[in-house]
């Protein structure tokens, strides 16, 4: 299934884009530590670009996200 976007859309992602870049820029000037994912890796970034593995993005079950439906409460929470 292939989704198309819209202009609007192109631009706010654009935006987001550079705002992103702008703000690791400044972050690295700084010396703050930066948070990045790759490849479902959790990273902190130092100025020097040193990286440190802090998690893991959890994997979504695909048959729980068939199950969702409108309507459906989620309850958020680490239990």
């Amino acid at each position: 299934m292939k989704f198309s976007i819209n202009k609007e859309t192109q631009k706010i992602i654009r935006a987001a884009k550079d705002a992103s870049s702008k703000a690791a820029r400044e972050a690295r000037a700084l010396g703050l530590t930066v948070r990045i994912i790759e490849k479902g890796i959790i990273y902190d970034v130092d100025a020097d670009g040193h990286k440190v593995q802090v998690g893991m993005v959890p994997q979504l079950n695909p048959t729980a996200a068939g199950t969702i439906k409108k309507g459906t409460v989620l309850h958020l929470g680490n239990g």
